[in-house]
């Protein structure tokens, strides 16, 4: 394995080479997802979530006409258990567009996270990923390291995929940072420079707040009429 991460590398076969280093070495494993080396394992993706957001039942029927796809910003959440979650809607940049989706499908996106139970708007779940971050940087672990390099390149191919299907208009990265061919840091940032990602976000403020003085108005003039 490259000491750099290689874009030309599957996700899968990174968990390979994960997989054959740990049975080599017999070193603990060195992250507490469970499941990382079964068969079924895929990084956290949820793909029943991810077929519901390229259904084209779940987008706003007008689009059709309108002749274009729905928008989407991958975004991303790292609580303070080390967790991380990679999301279609209700991530912590705000950008969303409830108005290219069905509203139903949308609301489910929003409903609040519950122990084991996950949201539709949650596209991939990252159990306990500073654990596998620092075994990669202050441990040296070539098994958390080839798991580090997987988890980037799994992300990609999710965003590649969605990007068949509908308008990603950003998403968030994995950026890891070398020294001495080890892994230092490892960061999280958007792929589009300062200005895009403000310029997205005050876009998504002013379509919000459109939204709220719409249902106002709406509320207003039942009322009121």
């Amino acid at each position: 394995m490259s000491w750099r991460y290689d874009p030309s590398v599957s996700s899968h076969e990174y968990l390979e080479l994960a997989r054959r280093r740990h049975r080599t070495d017999r070193t603990p494993r060195p992250y507490g997802g469970e499941g990382i080396f079964s068969e079924c394992f895929d990084y956290g993706v949820h793909s029943n979530h991810v077929t519901r957001l390229l259904n084209p039942r779940s987008w706003n029927p007008t689009l059709a006409a309108e002749g274009r796809r729905p928008r989407v910003f991958i975004d991303l959440y790292a609580n303070q258990r080390g967790n991380i979650e990679i999301r279609c809607f209700g991530g912590p940049r705000g950008i969303q567009y409830a108005e290219d989706y069905e509203l139903g499908y949308f609301r489910l996106c929003q409903e609040r996270n519950q122990g084991p139970w996950r949201n539709d708007g949650e596209l991939m779940w990252l159990e306990d990923f500073r654990t596998l971050e620092a075994h990669a940087v202050r441990k040296r672990s070539p098994i958390a390291k080839a798991l580090l390099f997987g988890f980037k390149a799994r992300l990609h191919e999710l965003v590649q995929e969605i990007s068949g299907h509908l308008e990603v208009v950003g998403a968030m990265e994995f950026h890891i940072e070398y020294e001495r061919k080890n892994v230092r840091a490892v960061a999280f940032r958007p792929n589009q420079t300062d200005a895009e990602m403000e310029a997205l976000e005050e876009d998504a403020f002013q379509r919000q707040r459109k939204l709220v003085s719409d249902a106002v108005r709406l509320v207003e003039g039942h009322y009121f009429d």
